[in-house]
């Protein structure tokens, strides 16, 4: 036994010394078996190294989203968990994480979902809440940049909209909206489009980039320029015949803003008639919920030119408490609200009017309006005060 051993070990000994390489190629070369095992192991730890990180690392690296749902005729929520392949304004697109099957759901089944963000995005999203526009839009464009899941990309354009609107910069929203609308037709946040719906001075900038978006050729690039030109004196021809041919668009979201964009018209030449505003606001009860805050507002100003202050303030204020998207059209209605309940004498609503203007508004135009309206209503109250 024991000389048997001595045996296998002089056969690894004999075994172990080093030998020349036959080979042609490895003439003169020595081969060692142990020094070949340790190299053959730094080999493998070197792969491992080189290769498996990057697996793990993909797997770990695929955001884990999760879906919330609630399905027709349900009235419980589910979750979903998985990657999120797609999420446009008709449906949502989840495959599971063990990549063995993918589902589909009617986007509006979906109530929420959570999936892991940039850290720019986030960034952005803090700076949007705390009010600091043009930070947030850096942020967001420095996450375009770093994310490169399409659907992510596109919240983050709707984003980069909501911040110009903030800013009132119509060029900059219309730009981001477009390239968000080319991206997804059907996209959830059409009620971004940065329209004209009040009167105003064009500017130069605004009227050539809008000589350019209505010169395209596609609906929700002319609809947008089309908005803008409608009442500049030296476009409103074109911009009324662009807008009557979207009347008949194949969107419908489109076609129904394009028709209300035209009730502009009519509200500037002044003779409505109360058939004509009732049937306004039929036609805005019929229209999706989302894009119902600009035809409201048009609405108002026609029961203002009526001089129905009453019924006015009722349709512009649902554009500040509901339809607020547009910050700076929200403001405005928000203004000519308090100015037709003062008309009628509702002094204590227009001034909680007012002042909503001046702090919620901060940075429009309106609130520095409101807040002139407010002093110049200011009374020295020492002797009526105390007398009331």
């Amino acid at each position: 036994m024991i000389n048997s051993r001595k045996s296998h070990i002089q056969n690894f000994s004999i075994a172990a010394r080093p030998q020349t390489l036959r080979h042609p190629s490895f003439a003169g070369c020595q081969w060692h078996p142990t020094r070949f095992i340790r190299l053959a192991a730094a080999l493998f730890v070197c792969t491992l190294c080189l290769v498996s990180p990057t697996s793990v690392t993909f797997a770990q690296k695929q955001p884990v989203d999760k879906v919330v749902l609630q399905r027709k005729g349900s009235s419980s929520r589910i979750t979903r968990s998985g990657i999120v392949v797609d999420f446009t304004g008709t449906k949502l697109t989840i495959r599971n994480r063990e990549n063995t099957s993918v589902n589909t759901y009617d986007a509006d089944e979906v109530v929420e979902v959570r999936t892991p963000q940039t850290e720019q995005h986030k960034k952005g999203l803090l700076s949007f809440a705390r009010g600091d526009m043009e930070r947030a839009a850096a942020s967001f464009e420095l996450a375009m940049i770093e994310e490169t899941r399409d659907w992510v990309r596109r919240d983050i354009l709707a984003m980069l909209v909501r911040c110009a609107l903030r800013r009132g910069d119509l060029i900059a929203a219309g730009s981001k909206f477009l390239a968000l609308w080319q991206s997804d037709p059907t996209t959830r946040q059409f009620k971004l489009a940065p329209l004209t719906w009040g009167t105003h001075n064009i500017t130069a900038a605004l009227r050539n980039e809008s000589l350019g978006w209505i010169s395209r050729n596609t609906d929700a690039s002319r609809l947008l320029g089309a908005s803008h030109l409608l009442t500049d004196e030296r476009h409103t021809a074109r911009a009324k015949n662009e807008m009557n041919e979207l009347a008949s668009s194949l969107d419908l979201r489109i076609r129904l803003l394009a028709r209300a964009q035209l009730w502009r018209l009519r509200i500037r030449e002044g003779n409505l008639t109360p058939s004509e505003m009732k049937r306004w606001q039929s036609k805005i009860e019929e229209m999706p919920e989302d894009i119902r805050g600009g035809p409201f507002y048009v609405l108002g100003r026609g029961h203002l030119v009526r001089k129905e202050y009453d019924r006015a303030a009722a349709a512009l204020l649902w554009v500040p408490l509901v339809y607020d998207d547009d910050t700076h059209l929200a403001a405005r209605a928000c203004l000519e609200a308090a100015d037709a309940l003062r008309e009628v004498g509702q002094s204590d609503q227009s001034r909680s009017l007012y002042r909503e203007v001046t702090t919620r508004f901060v940075g429009t135009p309106f609130a520095d309006e409101a807040a002139s309206l407010l002093k110049s209503e200011e009374t020295p109250p020492a002797k009526t005060s105390r007398a009331e």
